[in-house]
């Protein structure tokens, strides 16, 4: 089932002797440059070894994690304003291996239209019940978790159950095994708003 709030993701995919080149166009977003992945650290991506690639390309950044004959690749599109300000957007989406296995063997520039599905990861927080009630105790720590739990665990056909860490944070374990286990800690830092810097608090997976 598509997820009507997130668009449609067209990517461009071509390669050389060295380079896969890979570019992405959404309506919300527009289009964006060109990501270079070594061709040689993709094939390894594609056999399996290793699983999970993390790349950075003129100041954007890409994650690729294959799992269930798929690819999952995760891009971090920014720019740098002249005061050092960083801004920018995510994008997630999926390319069956056949795709890029297929782009490596033959050098034939092609096109993937990614749709975009519901999540259909399930979350068992049932073990992180208390230190859950405890957080949402502050509106700001209960907005922080939601949205944490909304963007970061989109893996699909997964099972993923949270316990509690420690303080505000959580511990957590997925039954695919991509990743086995991470950490879902509280972070704080400061946000630019019109009426001065305030503080800011968010969760982030670390695996």
């Amino acid at each position: 089932m598509d997820n009507p709030n997130i668009p449609n993701v067209l990517i461009k995919l071509s390669a050389d002797d060295d380079f896969i080149a890979v570019s992405t166009y959404c309506r919300r977003h527009g289009r964006r440059g060109r990501f270079l992945i070594l061709r040689e650290r993709m094939k390894q991506v594609l056999s399996g070894n290793p699983g999970t690639l993390y790349d950075s390309d003129c100041g954007n950044h890409i994650s690729i994690h294959n799992y269930d004959n798929r690819l999952h690749l995760t891009f971090d599109w920014l720019s740098e304003y002249s005061d050092g300000t960083l801004k920018g957007f995510r994008q997630r989406i999926e390319i069956p291996c056949e795709v890029f296995a297929i782009l490596i063997e033959t050098g034939v520039p092609t096109r993937y239209l990614y749709r975009p599905q519901n999540p259909q990861a399930h979350i068992n927080a049932a073990p992180a019940a208390k230190a859950i009630r405890e957080v949402a105790k502050s509106s700001i720590t209960r907005s922080a978790l939601r949205k944490a739990l909304r963007d970061n665990f989109y893996w699909r056909s997964d099972n993923m159950t949270l316990y509690r860490d420690y303080g505000t944070s959580f511990y957590f374990e997925t039954s695919s095994g991509c990743p086995m286990n991470g950490g879902l800690i509280l972070h704080e830092t400061t946000v630019h708003t019109p009426v001065g810097v305030k503080p800011k608090l968010y969760y982030s997976v670390h695996t």
